[in-house]
C-alpha cells in the first residue's frame, strides 16, 4: 500500500531512457533475484552515459525520474510536465 502514482513516474523515467538510447533499462540477466535487487538498488539512469550530446535538464529529468527514493522523484506528473515545458 505504499506503492502511489510516483512509481509511474519511475516507469517513464526507464521508458524515456530505452526510447533515447535504444537500450532496457535494466537488462534482465535470467536471475530473478538479481535483477530485482539492480532496480531497487541501482542509481538512477545516466542518460548521458550512453547519449553524451543529450541536453543535461534531460539527462537530469531522467536521473531524477528514476530516483530510488520516491520522495526524491518528481511529486506527480504535472511537475514533469512542467520541467519538460522549461
Amino acid at each position: 500500500h505504499l506503492v502511489d502514482p510516483r512509481a509511474d513516474l519511475f516507469s517513464l523515467g526507464g521508458t524515456l531512457f530505452g526510447a533515447l538510447t535504444g537500450r532496457e533499462p535494466f537488462p534482465e540477466t535470467g536471475n530473478v533475484l538479481k535483477d530485482l535487487h539492480v532496480r531497487l538498488a541501482a542509481p538512477p539512469l545516466d542518460l548521458r552515459k550512453h547519449r553524451p550530446e543529450a541536453a543535461p535538464e534531460l539527462a537530469d529529468l531522467i536521473a531524477r525520474l528514476t530516483e530510488r527514493d520516491p520522495d526524491r522523484r518528481y511529486p506527480s506528473a504535472h511537475a514533469v510536465a512542467a520541467a519538460l515545458s522549461g
